[in-house]
């Protein structure tokens, strides 16, 4: 499974292969795998026994880390969530044990003091999940539908600003009423065929810009070669490779036309 990838030794390896094919990066995303569960932000110590040290090693190379989260609530205690007729569990942003867990995960992730992580903000990913009142278990006044959603945006949010004013938070949200909760908005995952990449992510780009008011845009997993070349002309270069694209010589030469452009976004 992807996740189990998401390992200090691997990642790496996978900053060297970037480098050893001269392809430049300013932010690294550590993506979905890095904590012990999708709702327990700890970082699994037998996959990453030192987050803070690889986060200071990409600090030191110029570059800045961003760590992955999720809306699901699994690893959670059920008395900090909300539950579900089926038992189900959700993530509850009116919780106080929650929002408690939250502060003291920002400060450990995004705090620069001793002891600390030091990331520099969070790609929010899977926000899907949304309370329905005849979901919900007891009463329906419980948070539910984009109501239940802008809060957990904004407890997350606000939890990380409170810790970084400076974080970089990437979401994948195209909504208005969500833009001052983020500043990079994803154009999310792309499983059409890459000949579609283009056409399909630069509308996608330009529906958030007009709904996040022009914040930036992170382009996304397509890895096509017309896409590599010319992803920056909408947004912020976003590159998902594995080590044999790193090594084919098209797709590098892609990535450096597109890196090249005097206008990038």
């Amino acid at each position: 499974r992807s996740q189990s990838y998401a390992r200090q030794d691997i990642y790496e390896e996978h900053v060297a292969a970037y480098e050893n094919a001269g392809v430049p990066f300013d932010i690294l995303t550590i993506d979905h795998g890095w904590s012990v569960s999708e709702g327990d932000w700890t970082p699994d110590p037998e996959k990453w026994p030192d987050l803070a040290g690889f986060v200071r090693a990409r600090h030191d190379e110029g570059r800045r880390v961003l760590l992955w989260i999720c809306a699901w609530s699994r690893g959670l205690p059920e008395d900090e969530c909300l539950v579900f007729e089926n038992g189900d569990l959700g993530l509850d942003p009116r919780n106080a044990k929650w929002r408690r867990r939250i502060a003291d995960r920002m400060r450990f992730l995004l705090g620069t003091d001793d002891g600390c992580v030091g990331a520099d903000g969070l790609k929010f990913d899977f926000t899907g999940p949304m309370a329905t009142p005849h979901a919900l278990r007891g009463s329906a006044a419980k948070p539910h539908g984009y109501a239940h959603l802008h809060r957990l945006y904004a407890a997350i949010s606000d939890a990380a600003r409170a810790v970084r004013p400076d974080s970089l938070l990437d979401y994948q949200c195209a909504h208005p009423q969500f833009a001052h909760l983020h500043n990079m908005t994803r154009l999310n995952d792309f499983f059409l065929p890459q000949r579609q990449a283009v056409r399909v992510m630069e509308m996608r780009a330009r529906i958030a810009q007009a709904a996040a008011f022009d914040r930036l845009i992170d382009t996304d997993c397509p890895a096509g070669i017309e896409y590599l070349q010319k992803s920056s002309r909408f947004g912020n270069i976003s590159l998902y490779l594995t080590h044999e694209q790193l090594a084919d010589p098209a797709i590098v030469a892609a990535i450096r036309e597109n890196q090249s452009r005097p206008d990038p976004v």
